[in-house]
């Protein structure tokens, strides 16, 4: 244990049999959320460890509702019994997580802190719709498609850089935008590594395909369902995990030019132990 005990302070609101028996949850938001503990606990001047750790419990309880409610599928009208009630259960549990940040933060009388999350949630589920038009009318480009995914992924966290020193405020922004760059390029790493995909929606391999593709291709990639066949050869075709594995190194090395203008030696060794993760894809890559 090195201290950073956010992620299971946060499992005591989100293990619960019935929920784990009847859906998936999303994983735990653990770059973006260590990243800001780092930089709220051990280098501000205006918020004390227990502060920290609050600050960044119920942040990551607002992401998991979110991501929670991301989960729900609304395409289907009527579905069997096993599937309406996950559908009811991530709606319920996303509820869940999200209102438990208004209960921690008023018993600790952070009110202030409760106003700017509830304008930031506001301020996500803005952006979410403004992207899902974007999807629905084919107006979007691969790349503004990632930067629509880290508008919304790093908002919540955003809001924390005024509880920060000036020095860490100047450096907070460009740097959880790049770990939360990283962290999404992994997640489309493995959504690729699946061996089942039903389709590709909602990943920056579609939008990719979609610009790049033949005109039978763009017909199939559009259609509600695929075959997996047809899936996996247009990824095979277009070099898809290469081209994400490639784009990992590369952002990883942003990173770390980012993390060498840093001038505590503290920060530097504990963005070190967030990047492991990062790390590891880019080793598989080349086994």
């Amino acid at each position: 244990m090195d201290g950073y005990v956010v992620p299971e302070l946060a499992k005591k609101s989100t293990q619960y049999d019935m929920i784990q028996k009847h859906t998936d949850l999303p994983s735990f938001p653990y770059s973006r959320s260590r990243l800001l503990y780092i930089f709220l606990n051990k280098h501000s001047t205006s918020t004390s460890d227990k502060i920290s750790e609050l600050y960044t419990l119920v942040t990551s309880l607002i992401q998991m509702g979110m991501d929670t409610h991301d989960l729900v599928d609304v395409g289907e009208e009527q579905v069997e019994m096993k599937k309406m009630r996950t559908r009811q259960l991530r709606v319920l549990a996303g509820d869940y997580f999200s209102s438990k940040f208004y209960h921690l933060l008023s018993q600790a009388g952070q009110i202030d802190t409760i106003h700017s999350l509830s304008q930031a949630i506001s301020e996500v589920n803005r952006l979410k719709i403004n992207l899902y038009m974007k999807m629905e009318k084919f107006k979007l480009s691969a790349e503004d498609y990632f930067q629509h995914c880290i508008d919304i992924k790093s908002q919540l966290y955003l809001i924390f850089a005024n509880y920060m020193d000036e020095m860490l405020q100047k450096q907070w922004p460009d740097i959880l935008v790049s770990i939360t760059k990283c962290e999404l390029i992994t997640e489309e790493i493995d959504k690729m590594n699946q061996n089942q995909i039903k389709d590709l929606k909602g990943s920056w391999a579609y939008w990719y395909i979609l610009k790049q593709a033949t005109s039978e291709e763009k017909e199939m990639l559009k259609k509600d369902s695929c075959d997996t066949s047809l899936i996996q050869s247009v990824l095979l075709k277009y070099n898809i995990k290469v081209k994400l594995h490639q784009m990992l190194e590369n952002q990883w090395k942003d990173v770390s030019e980012k993390v060498n203008n840093i001038k505590n030696e503290n920060i530097k060794k504990e963005l070190e132990k967030i990047g492991k993760p990062f790390m590891s894809y880019l080793s598989a890559s080349k086994v």
